[in-house]
């Protein structure tokens, strides 16, 4: 359920933070505007735009209906130009803007790019001479052509350059690049009382327009394209493109918090009440440095913004009282020849000398007299007369509300300049003109983001520091909390409890004194619980629950069986023991298997009173000669010399519990089981010590000294199985007259079993003289004078160890 939970917050949260972002980034696109800032040209069936801001320039391609489909954003102090040669698009960015001994030089970039608006080439930056300002770009012949104006407009220039300039995007940032001081071409001036505010340069002739002249022929506007930029509409991929870094900010964002909410989650779920404070802590703080913040930066705008307008306000009001009455020297400004007469240049002078003022020139961009009946600029301290203000500056409520005789102020729309618009109308009751400032929006500050910057990055360091203190504080505070976990953690693993040590607070003086009553309680059931399991396991079968592949012997049920393959040790004593000797060697036997763990023999049951015991060792046992030899040694080192005979089988058995559930008991099933107890007292009665069969010898593989004794025949079946002894379970005298001899004894049986049992009796004899301990020589003699007084037939089978008379 918890996973459950998580998972939907998770995806309710990326739900949300993706309605968030196509809610934003309506906000975020940004119309072109058409405005004097705009660069455009006609291309096909649409148009390139660039719409210039204050550090970054747009570049558009729209249809002839408005629609965007496509759009690229760079970096730059705006646009100064647009051409296209060919198929490739040329954009005039301004780069930098310097000052050396208090002269002023701007330098611009060549950008190129693919009809799709994907760049391709860029230029080292172009520097025009002191103080003059581009206004156009035109590419011809291989050659750049850069027209700019001085500050003052009374000279006109043509500057050239190499298209070679322009090197692949790729190559950018490769080798330190040189500003290129650019040469003038060509220069114009205006002459005596006027000044250009527009030059172009086409086909090698330059074109001007000064403050007198309407924008007509190469300046005039295009009509097509203020409808296609005024209506713009752009789709979603191109919104995205529009809207520069925010998707990588949105992106990240989302991310960095989804990653917060999976570590508070992870924290909810490991449930640490120090996790829970501290999150809660600094979720509080960081939300109190982001209200200071908000507030800061809010009240700072508002202040800035305030000021500015007071400032504007009170600038406009001064001008509009200095220039008097706006109805009486503007009313002939349609006749011809006015541009010439005393009135404009007064006007215009005025307009130039209040820009030009100490305080103004950082504030307004232009102020200008507007004819409220067509919205024609009359005069303006820039010159660009005789245009239209939405040419100018883009369509604007302001001037609507102008026209309805209302003075008032609002942004302009074009991307990135955010500057504003003021119009003040004359006191007379109709008014058929209006002066209006353009405002710019940066006052008291040359760098506010400078203020901004220095601000977070205080904040981050409070945030740090304060985070801290904060950790180190919770950290401290939990020492004791941390003390008391970690006593209970020992006395829940390994039963261990610490010292109380000094403790504050009363909440923890009674836990750990309720740890320290369980920690008793604990010390009793574990004595409760070994004193049973003691005695549950003395007389429970060793090994039951391996042996039936359970997990434990808890969950072994009565009728549960295997079938078991591994070897079976047969431990016979000596016959004559008495009950009580027999139970005594039973115990030196378990006690040997509890010194010896790395024997893992399980007593599976025994025949005839403890006589013979039968331990069961798994199949992954290869040791078992070993376990047989060490026994027998063992015996020997006792005071007792009581020895035993070990017979070692390898096959498979059925191992299993019957019974109730009150009470079961443990079973093994093998046909050859009993008939190889009774072999194992026969070879008891002969003083052998450790027989193995042939497939425990090939299974075991040991280097031991073995001797081959005979076969023994499974009653009800065909099977025979050969016997060896190992001699090296033998005392030391025993195991090397047995040895000395073993060739002999392997041809006595060799002629034993090829029925030649005189010669084999006379050769048994002479193994009995030199060795006169050797039972099974001595069976064998009494066997070969038995077969040699029966004399049986060829067919007769006989010459298997047997044990009749046990």
């Amino acid at each position: 359920m918890y996973k459950k939970i998580s998972a939907l917050i998770c995806f309710l949260f990326l739900w949300a933070s993706l309605a968030f972002f196509c809610k934003a980034l309506d906000k975020q696109v940004d119309m072109p505007s058409w405005d004097c800032f705009g660069k455009g040209i006609a291309s096909g069936d649409g148009y390139y735009y660039s719409d210039s801001g204050n550090d970054s320039f747009r570049l558009y391609y729209l249809t002839r209906t408005g629609e965007i489909r496509k759009a690229y954003s760079g970096k730059g102090k705006g646009s100064a130009g647009i051409a296209k040669d060919g198929d490739t698009l040329y954009l005039l960015v301004e780069d930098s803007v310097r000052r050396d001994s208090g002269d002023l030089f701007r330098s611009y970039r060549v950008r190129s790019f693919t009809d799709d608006l994907v760049p391709a080439g860029v230029s080292a930056p172009l520097e025009l001479h002191v103080d003059e300002q581009a206004f156009d770009l035109n590419i011809e012949n291989g050659k750049v052509y850069i027209t700019a104006l001085s500050s003052d407009g009374k000279i006109a220039e043509i500057y050239q350059a190499s298209t070679d300039v322009i090197r692949p995007v790729e190559e950018e940032g490769e080798e330190e690049i040189r500003t290129i001081r650019l040469d003038s071409t060509r220069l114009v001036e205006s002459g005596t009382g006027r000044f250009f505010v527009d030059a172009r340069c086409r086909e090698g002739i330059l074109y001007t327009r000064t403050d007198a002249e309407k924008p007509e022929g190469i300046f005039a506007p295009d009509e097509g394209m203020r409808k296609a930029v005024n209506g713009a509409d752009a789709g979603f991929f191109a919104s995205l493109r529009l809207v520069g870094d925010f998707p990588v900010i949105w992106g990240a964002g989302t991310a960095l918090i989804l990653v917060f909410m999976i570590m508070g989650f992870i924290a909810l779920k490991n449930r640490r009440r120090l996790v829970y404070t501290g999150l809660l802590i600094e979720a509080v703080f960081i939300v109190l440095l982001l209200i200071f913040f908000g507030l800061f930066v809010r009240e700072r705008s508002k202040l800035l913004t305030e000021a500015r307008e007071d400032y504007a306000s009170n600038a406009m009001d001064y001008l509009m009282d200095e220039m008097g009455d706006l109805e009486g020297w503007a009313a002939n400004s349609g006749e011809e020849g006015w541009y010439e007469s005393g009135v404009y240049r007064g006007a215009q002078g005025s307009l130039a000398s209040f820009i030009r003022q100490a305080g103004n020139h950082s504030v307004f961009y232009d102020v200008l007299v507007l004819r409220l009946s067509d919205l024609e600029v009359v005069v303006s301290a820039s010159g660009r007369n005789r245009e239209s203000i939405n040419d100018l500056y883009g369509e604007n409520e302001v001037w609507a509300k102008l026209r309805e005789g209302k003075e008032t102020s609002g942004l302009l729309l074009g991307y990135g300049d955010r500057r504003s618009a003021r119009g003040l109308l004359p006191e007379e009751e109709k008014s058929h003109y209006a002066l209006v400032g353009i405002v710019e929006n940066t006052v008291a500050s040359d760098d506010p983001s400078a203020d901004y910057a220095l601000l977070i990055r205080n904040l981050l360091l409070v945030f740090m520091v304060g985070s801290a203190i904060l950790f180190l504080i919770l950290w401290l505070q939990a020492a004791d909390l941390r003390r008391f976990e970690s006593a209970l953690q020992q006395v829940a693993t390994d039963g261990k409890r610490k010292k109380k040590g000094n403790v504050a607070g009363h909440d923890l003086e009674n836990m750990w004194n309720s740890l320290g009553e369980i920690d008793k309680r604990m010390d009793e059931m574990n004595y409760s619980r070994y004193r049973i399991y003691e005695a549950y396991y003395r007389f429970a079968p060793r090994n039951i629950d391996k042996i039936l592949k359970k997990d434990s012997i808890a969950d072994v049920k009565s009728g549960d069986s295997a079938v078991v393959s591994g070897t079976l040790a047969y431990v016979a004593g000596e016959q004559t023991l008495r009950a009580d000797g027999r139970i005594a060697q039973l115990k030196r036997l378990l006690n040997f298997l509890g010194d010896h763990p790395e024997h893992e023999g399980i007593i599976v049951s025994d025949s005839d009173g403890f006589s013979v015991v039968e331990l069961l060792f798994l199949e992954e046992a290869r040791d078992t000669q070993s376990f047989a030899t060490e026994l027998l040694q063992s015996e020997r080192e006792r005071s007792e010399q009581i020895e035993s005979t070990v017979l070692l089988y390898y096959g498979s058995y059925i191992y299993g519990v019957a019974g109730t559930e009150e009470q079961s008991l443990a079973f093994m099933l093998s046909v050859e089981t009993r008939e190889l107890a009774r072999m194992t007292e026969w070879l008891r009665s002969l003083n052998m010590g450790v027989v193995i069969t042939e497939d425990v010898k090939e299974r075991e593989g040991r280097n031991f000294d073995l001797r081959f004794i005979g076969y023994v025949e499974l009653s009800g079946t065909e099977r025979q199985l050969k016997l060896y002894e190992v001699l090296d379970a033998c005392p030391k005298a025993e195991r090397q007259a047995k040895l000395e001899c073993l060739e002999t004894f392997g041809k006595g049986l060799e002629l034993f079993y090829r029925r030649d049992y005189y010669i084999a009796r006379n050769t048994f004899s002479d193994i009995l003289k030199r060795n006169p301990q050797d039972e099974i020589v001595r069976w064998y003699l009494f066997e070969s004078e038995r077969l040699l007084d029966l004399s049986p037939g060829p067919n007769d089978s006989v010459g298997a160890l047997h044990a009749d008379e046990v």
